[in-house]
Protein backbone atom coordinates (compact mmCIF):
# COMPACT_ATOMS: atom_id res chain seq x y z
CA UNK A 1 0.00 0.00 0.00
CA UNK A 2 2.82 2.39 0.86
CA UNK A 3 4.42 1.79 -2.54
CA UNK A 4 1.13 2.58 -4.30
CA UNK A 5 0.75 5.79 -2.29
CA UNK A 6 4.28 6.87 -3.17
CA UNK A 7 3.70 6.13 -6.86
CA UNK A 8 0.43 8.06 -6.92
CA UNK A 9 2.07 11.04 -5.19
CA UNK A 10 4.78 11.12 -7.86
CA UNK A 11 2.21 10.83 -10.64
CA UNK A 12 0.31 13.94 -9.56
CA UNK A 13 1.10 16.98 -11.68
CA UNK A 14 2.47 20.02 -9.92
CA UNK A 15 -0.23 22.39 -8.73
CA UNK A 16 2.19 25.30 -8.52
CA UNK A 17 5.51 26.45 -9.94
CA UNK A 18 6.14 28.91 -7.11
CA UNK A 19 4.69 28.71 -3.59
CA UNK A 20 4.76 31.83 -1.42
CA UNK A 21 4.99 31.34 2.35
CA UNK A 22 4.15 34.37 4.48
CA UNK A 23 4.55 35.14 8.17
CA UNK A 24 3.02 38.01 10.11
CA UNK A 25 0.75 40.75 8.85
CA UNK A 26 3.49 42.55 6.94
CA UNK A 27 4.56 39.29 5.30
CA UNK A 28 0.97 38.48 4.29
CA UNK A 29 0.48 41.90 2.68
CA UNK A 30 3.85 41.71 0.93
CA UNK A 31 3.03 38.17 -0.24
CA UNK A 32 -0.11 39.33 -2.04
CA UNK A 33 1.84 42.03 -3.83
CA UNK A 34 4.68 39.64 -4.64
CA UNK A 35 2.33 37.05 -6.17
CA UNK A 36 0.84 39.74 -8.41
CA UNK A 37 4.27 41.07 -9.42
CA UNK A 38 5.61 37.60 -10.24
CA UNK A 39 2.63 36.90 -12.50
CA UNK A 40 2.99 40.29 -14.23
CA UNK A 41 6.72 39.98 -14.82
CA UNK A 42 7.03 36.28 -15.68
CA UNK A 43 3.70 35.72 -17.39
CA UNK A 44 0.25 34.40 -16.63
CA UNK A 45 1.25 30.83 -17.54
CA UNK A 46 3.32 30.59 -14.36
CA UNK A 47 1.38 28.95 -11.53
CA UNK A 48 1.86 30.90 -8.30
CA UNK A 49 0.25 29.70 -5.10
CA UNK A 50 0.06 31.91 -2.02
CA UNK A 51 -0.35 30.34 1.41
CA UNK A 52 -3.33 31.97 3.07
CA UNK A 53 -3.91 29.54 5.92
CA UNK A 54 -1.16 30.80 8.20
CA UNK A 55 0.90 28.26 10.05
CA UNK A 56 4.41 27.72 11.28
CA UNK A 57 7.34 27.74 8.83
CA UNK A 58 7.66 23.95 8.78
CA UNK A 59 3.97 23.46 8.04
CA UNK A 60 3.99 26.02 5.24
CA UNK A 61 7.10 24.50 3.67
CA UNK A 62 5.44 21.06 3.77
CA UNK A 63 2.47 22.56 1.90
CA UNK A 64 4.89 24.10 -0.58
CA UNK A 65 6.53 20.73 -1.15
CA UNK A 66 3.17 18.96 -1.57
CA UNK A 67 2.11 21.57 -4.13
CA UNK A 68 4.87 20.36 -6.44
CA UNK A 69 6.40 23.83 -6.66
CA UNK A 70 10.04 24.15 -7.70
CA UNK A 71 10.68 27.01 -5.29
CA UNK A 72 9.21 28.49 -2.15
CA UNK A 73 9.44 32.24 -1.62
CA UNK A 74 9.49 33.12 2.06
CA UNK A 75 8.33 36.51 3.31
CA UNK A 76 8.17 37.45 6.96
CA UNK A 77 8.52 40.64 8.95
CA UNK A 78 12.35 40.56 8.67
CA UNK A 79 12.28 40.14 4.88
CA UNK A 80 9.78 42.96 4.47
CA UNK A 81 11.95 45.32 6.53
CA UNK A 82 15.19 44.32 4.74
CA UNK A 83 13.66 44.32 1.25
CA UNK A 84 14.77 40.74 0.57
CA UNK A 85 13.00 37.45 -0.14
CA UNK A 86 14.17 34.01 0.95
CA UNK A 87 14.16 31.49 -1.91
CA UNK A 88 14.15 27.81 -1.01
CA UNK A 89 14.73 25.38 -3.88
CA UNK A 90 12.40 22.44 -3.36
CA UNK A 91 13.37 20.20 -6.30
CA UNK A 92 17.10 20.92 -6.62
CA UNK A 93 20.11 20.45 -4.40
CA UNK A 94 20.88 24.16 -4.13
CA UNK A 95 21.47 26.29 -1.09
CA UNK A 96 18.74 28.83 -0.29
CA UNK A 97 19.15 32.31 -1.74
CA UNK A 98 18.16 35.68 -0.30
CA UNK A 99 18.01 38.16 -3.18
CA UNK A 100 16.79 41.72 -2.88
CA UNK A 101 13.20 42.05 -4.10
CA UNK A 102 14.48 44.01 -7.10
CA UNK A 103 16.70 41.06 -8.11
CA UNK A 104 14.09 38.34 -7.59
CA UNK A 105 12.58 38.59 -11.08
CA UNK A 106 15.97 37.92 -12.67
CA UNK A 107 16.53 34.84 -10.52
CA UNK A 108 13.05 33.48 -11.25
CA UNK A 109 13.31 34.22 -14.98
CA UNK A 110 16.38 31.99 -15.06
CA UNK A 111 14.40 29.17 -13.43
CA UNK A 112 11.23 29.63 -15.48
CA UNK A 113 12.06 30.71 -19.03
CA UNK A 114 9.09 32.13 -20.95
CA UNK A 115 7.00 29.82 -23.10
CA UNK A 116 7.30 30.41 -26.83
CA UNK A 117 4.40 29.72 -29.13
Amino acid sequence: ILLLQQQSERALPAQADIYICTFGQAGARAGLLLAEQVREVLGPWLRVELNVGGGKPGAQLKRADRSGARVALILGEDEVVSGHVQVKFLREERPPATPARAELATLLAGLFPPLHS
